[in-house]
């Protein structure tokens, strides 16, 4: 039975991600790209439960970013998912 806080948690993840994409990761209970900032290029946040993670990976090289921050930022999300709490 889920109880108020963790609704008050997925209710917040919702609205702060509003209008992202999926991530496709195989942990946590919801997932998405959050718009990204001047300074951020990839931004994945992850909720499991109570918990947040919200991945900023950042490259000062355009053609870098464009190569692939997602899948590493997808992997820095799901390790800290892991990491022993």
């Amino acid at each position: 039975m889920r109880g108020e806080a963790t609704d008050r948690q997925r209710a917040a993840c919702t609205e702060q991600s509003a209008g992202g994409r999926a991530v496709d990761l195989a942990s946590g209970d919801e997932a998405s790209w959050t718009p990204a900032s001047g300074s951020e290029d990839c931004v994945p946040r992850v909720r499991d439960g109570h918990l947040v993670v919200r991945v900023a990976v950042a490259y000062n090289d355009d053609a870098a970013a464009a190569k692939g921050c997602e899948p590493k930022a997808a992997d820095i999300a799901a390790r800290a998912l892991a990491a022993p709490r």
